[in-house]
């Protein structure tokens, strides 16, 4: 773990929804958003299955492409 803390899982699924659901509205790959944030298009997918969950300043850097907070990606849509 790096010294990260545990984020729990259904934060983790919240985010990854959200992360696809901007990334499907733009029309935008996988491997677009990551050249976008400086990571793989393979993580971006973990991110957004929910197997893994981006660092804060990932997660910033995802927010500033997709014109929205942080708050936003982790706030659960119905």
């Amino acid at each position: 773990m790096r010294g990260r803390a545990s984020i729990p899982q259904h934060i983790r699924e919240i985010l990854g929804e959200n992360i696809r659901r901007e990334r499907v509205i733009r029309k935008m790959t996988q491997a677009e958003l990551a050249g976008k944030i400086g990571t793989s298009q393979m993580m971006v997918s973990r991110f957004e299955k929910g197997k893994d969950s981006p660092s804060v300043w990932r997660c910033y850097r995802i927010a500033k492409v997709f014109n929205t907070t942080i708050e936003q990606l982790l706030t659960e849509r119905s």
